[in-house]
């Protein structure tokens, strides 16, 4: 027999910049078509920490409005289990209770001309779990709304390593998108978790070469495990140099911009084939 549902759940609730709170609120109830689902993990992303410490991407400046939402819950990286929802929800996803299901961070509006030609990920609303529009899984419970993206997670996945679907599928969709060929040279820049699962992805379209880019030796050593044939720490080499030398000059060609920083981003500008004008060049961002 399921467990019943409480009325009240803790949840850290953002108050605005570095006032982040672990509050007592209502349990979320689903209306037609939403589901709910009791959290068994989430993930904190260098998103959660740039919104937390005030991010003008978040949080606006002089040149753009605020994004972020006060008294929102936070958590975009998450897997739980179904514990309500109404039959005709469940049966349109093809779920039941007690299964577990993952969800992608974007709340996709299906209205605007993005979402209407199917690349949902640029939606014009842009609402997101646990940042805008919709709370997100840094409680016991969430709202599963009916607009929002839901994928069936396996029980033999440890809660951590399901939670990992959401930052996983995000480098693997900029993979996607550079569409690499057997013959490429490909740059992947950063070799943290995102870059590391862009390595991965690209690994499995068998590139002619796979180079990582990363300051830490580390890092390194685990990009190669997952898949690089060359690893650049560029703390001690010229990787442009480096990369024209290992394509005779020409440069990568497709480069994946896995860091987060704009130094790097510049990097792959000269780090590509023919310069980053070139229409042959392939340049993707994880985020």
């Amino acid at each position: 027999m399921a467990a019943a549902i409480p009325k009240t759940m803790h949840a850290v609730v953002v108050h605005g910049p570095e006032d982040y709170r672990l509050e007592e609120r209502p349990v979320p109830v689903p209306g037609d078509g939403d589901l709910l689902i009791r959290v068994d993990a989430v993930g904190i992303c260098a998103s959660d920490l740039k919104c937390y410490h005030g991010a003008a991407k978040f949080w606006g400046d002089e040149h753009r409005p605020a994004w972020a939402e006060r008294d929102r819950i936070p958590g975009h990286e998450f897997v739980g289990t179904v514990v309500a929802g109404d039959p005709a929800a469940l049966e349109r996803r093809g779920l039941a209770e007690g299964d577990r299901i993952a969800c992608e961070q974007i709340v996709p509006c299906w209205e605007c001309r993005y979402c209407l030609d199917g690349a949902y990920w640029m939606c014009a609303v842009h609402d997101m779990f646990g940042f805008k529009g919709w709370d997100g899984a840094m409680a016991e419970y969430v709202l599963v709304p009916r607009q929002a993206l839901t994928h069936p997670v396996s029980r033999e996945l440890p809660p951590q390593v399901a939670a990992f679907a959401e930052p996983l599928s995000c480098a693997f969709h900029a993979v996607e998108r550079a569409e690499i060929r057997f013959d490429d040279t490909v740059v992947v820049a950063g070799a943290g978790p995102i870059g590391l699962s862009a390595i991965a992805g690209a690994r499995q379209k068998n590139p002619l070469q796979l180079i990582a880019l990363d300051v830490l030796d580390e890092k390194l050593e685990l990009a190669k495990k997952v898949g690089a044939d060359i690893a650049i720490n560029i703390t001690t080499d010229d990787a442009v140099a480096r990369v024209k030398e290992l394509t005779g000059g020409d440069g990568a060609d497709v480069y994946i911009e896995a860091t987060g920083h704009p130094r790097p981003s510049r990097r792959g500008s000269t780090c590509c084939a023919n310069s980053a004008a070139s229409s042959s060049t392939r340049c993707s961002r994880t985020r």
